[in-house]
């Protein structure tokens, strides 16, 4: 092996070893930590005014602008709907991330194949396939929120096509309270998923650590 070869060697050996110190560090003191901002965000939430008037739903008419950049003739977003988004869609995102690093985490530390004392690589397996469950679970998640404005243009337009027509303008009302309604559902799902994984986890933090370590130890 080259010089630069030993040092690439080493370098990655110190890749593997930070990933593994950083997701033990995430799932301790991290996890508990955003299951109570979750927590906190939800009943903010759950406690505030979600009735919209005409003017949030932007049905005021066209000539009000959401800001100043927008062109004139422009029809406003849902503002509470889209604050509520944009508080929630950085956490779809963050989990995410902390998933494929408890994935690579795990993968790490999977041992050799070997015939027999495999108990603990097969809970190392079954953990990584219900990361991968949960991080298509929260993917989705973060895929209604474009459907979300899709659906709202489309019920905006019949709006101002049809202004009387009050099941058109029922239906927008309907659809931005089911989206809130959603959200606080979104909130609550990764709330929950940082409280199970840590209790998931921890409770068998030495078998994903050590998979055959405890086994032997019976010998």
């Amino acid at each position: 092996m080259s010089r630069n070869e030993g040092e690439e060697f080493e370098e990655f050996k110190k890749f593997k070893d930070i990933v593994k110190a950083s997701a033990e560090e995430r799932l301790v003191e991290l996890f508990p930590k955003k299951v109570l901002e979750l927590d906190e965000l939800l009943k903010q939430v759950s406690s505030s005014d979600l009735s919209f008037t005409e003017s949030e739903l932007g049905l005021r008419g066209s000539e009000q602008a959401s800001s100043q950049t927008d062109p004139p003739g422009s029809i406003p977003c849902n503002d509470k709907v889209v604050f509520l988004i944009e508080k929630l869609k950085p956490e779809i995102i963050f989990v995410i991330e902390q998933l494929n690093m408890l994935k690579m985490w795990i993968q790490l530390n999977i041992p050799k194949t070997q015939d027999g004392n495999n108990f603990g690589a097969s809970v190392q397996s079954e953990t990584v396939s219900e990361l991968v469950r949960i991080e298509s679970d929260v993917a989705a998640l973060y895929e209604t929120i474009p459907h979300y404005f899709m659906s709202r243009a489309k019920l905006m337009s019949r709006c101002l096509k049809y202004p009387q027509v009050q099941d058109n303008r029922q239906a927008l009302l309907q659809l931005d309270l089911k989206q809130v309604e959603n959200l606080c559902m979104t909130c609550a799902e990764i709330r929950n998923i940082y409280c199970c994984l840590h209790d998931m986890l921890l409770k068998n933090l030495e078998k994903l650590k050590r998979p055959r370590a405890q086994t032997l130890m019976m010998y």
